[in-house]
């Protein structure tokens, strides 16, 4: 079976979460198409056909796709008030990039976690309010000079702003391809059409590998 996806004309507006990447490895990547495909092949959504996936395997690639990575790897949870804190103070203290020697100081937290949550939200420096007309122009200058690419370059003229803001206000807000008219009633269709198919993949993989409980 195979699923073509039309290629719209023009851009719809979108929030920056539906722009993550579906999965981070290359690997993990093949595993999860090719399960895909099988689930898609399957004639039953309860069918259980012979895999080469291990449980691990699957359990991984679905939790690649969610967004969340084993502790091996880096440990994801929300900053404490106190962590912030101390984070504030050991920036103070030694600078913003000693950032090895920062999060020495964190028992679970790495350099790269430190220096994100410095530069993204604690950094004084930080412009956090409504775009002024005169920062959309250059944005949209500096987007048709160097391409949608370059958010961490083009931020460096706008002060105050990070490239995840950048490219947030392009893709949301100035780009001229988004389509910011009513939706239409094809479009519509089209939507609800994707969200059963994915929810259904969703569904088959979690009867699959027993990993997912779903509740009706």
């Amino acid at each position: 079976m195979e699923i073509k996806t039309p290629i719209p004309q023009q851009k719809r507006q979108y929030s920056d979460q539906t722009q993550q990447k579906f999965l981070t490895t290359t690997s993990q990547n093949d595993v999860f198409i090719d399960l895909v495909k099988q689930m898609l092949k399957s004639s039953s959504p309860q069918q259980n056909t012979p895999s080469s996936f291990s449980n691990s395997e699957s359990s991984n690639c679905l939790n690649t796709s969610l967004g969340v990575q084993n502790n091996e790897q880096q440990t994801k949870r929300w900053w404490k008030k106190e962590e912030d804190e101390l984070l504030k103070d050991l920036v103070q203290q030694y600078g913003p990039k000693n950032w090895k020697k920062i999060a020495s100081n964190f028992p679970d937290r790495s350099d790269v976690q430190c220096l994100h949550r410095w530069q993204k939200v604690l950094n004084p420096s930080l412009v956090k309010g409504p775009w002024t007309k005169e920062e959309d122009q250059i944005l949209s200058e500096l987007v048709i000079e160097q391409g949608p690419q370059k958010w961490s370059q083009i931020a460096k003229s706008l002060p105050g702003r990070i490239g995840k803001q950048c490219r947030e206000r392009w893709h949301n807000h100035l780009n001229p391809q988004i389509k910011k008219d009513k939706w239409t009633e094809d479009e519509d269709q089209k939507i609800i059409e994707a969200h059963k198919m994915y929810l259904f993949i969703w569904q088959q993989m979690g009867s699959y590998y027993q990993i997912i409980t779903w509740k009706n």
